[in-house]
């Protein structure tokens, strides 16, 4: 893997999971994304992140986790989002370190009680965050709503951010999620890189071999190896213009009538 790095010119791996925050590389999005952190923090409420696979949104939501002043904003974070109604209300209450209780209704009572206290008596706001969201069935997302009705749905104590795949941001257009379409304060639909953001990148890098001087490559099947997004993503838009083109020289040479 030193060649791999040699060749590249490259200090580190630079689509590591061990990336550092402060390395990331800021697009656009990104920057869109953090504007919409900062208005749901001031604000409070809930966000909705939806984006597809390998966009970035874990990665900006570690980006803005790691700036919050942990004097003012206490984070949580959980992936796991397969549960039924109680089995997440159970999972949120051990997520906030709370004692156990038998019934729902004491759950319930126990976590709106802390997010309260937590902001009003100890000045520290929890930012719950629920990743792999698209996963959530209607029935914990309704407990999800009901959780953020503070002083007769009058107060927002706390910040609840689901993030999860562009399948979230359909669900959420469903009939039967309208009430909870209308509890959420802002959403966010985050796109990947465009051909203008990757084409720097992309010729800068030239192919490695196969082989190099030293011996077989460090690339395992480096001539098949499957192609990044953003690189599919600026294969299907040079596509869509040549198909366009074709359509355009095909009208062109059609016969009057």
């Amino acid at each position: 893997m030193k060649d791999l790095l040699g060749w590249f010119g490259l200090k580190g791996f630079p689509f590591d999971k061990n990336l550092k925050t402060q390395d990331v590389f800021e697009t656009d999005s990104f920057k869109e994304a953090m504007a919409r952190f900062d208005y749901i923090k001031r604000r409070g409420g809930i966000l909705l992140l939806t984006g597809d696979p390998g966009v970035g949104k874990t990665l900006a939501l570690r980006r803005y986790v790691d700036s919050l002043n942990e004097n003012l904003f206490k984070p949580y974070y959980t992936p796991l989002s397969t549960l039924s109604r109680a089995d997440l209300l159970y999972h949120l209450n051990r997520l906030l370190g709370l004692p156990p209780r038998l019934s729902k209704s004491a759950i319930y009572g126990q976590i709106q009680k802390t997010l309260l206290e937590s902001k009003d008596s100890s000045g520290k706001t929890a930012f719950l965050i629920i990743d792999e969201a698209h996963l959530l069935q209607a029935g914990p997302l309704e407990e999800l709503r009901l959780l953020t009705n503070f002083k007769m749905d009058s107060y927002d104590p706390f910040i609840l951010v689901l993030s999860g795949q562009s399948d979230l941001k359909r669900i959420m257009e469903f009939a039967v999620m309208e009430p909870f379409n209308q509890r959420i304060a802002i959403r966010y639909h985050m796109p990947g890189l465009n051909p203008e953001q990757s084409a720097p990148s992309s010729s800068r890098l030239s192919p490695m071999p196969c082989s190099t001087k030293s011996g077989p490559s460090p690339l395992r099947g480096c001539s098949k190896s499957r192609p990044s997004m953003a690189n599919r993503e600026r294969r299907k838009n040079e596509n869509r213009k040549g198909n366009s083109n074709r359509v355009g020289n095909l009208d062109a040479h059609q016969p009057t009538q």
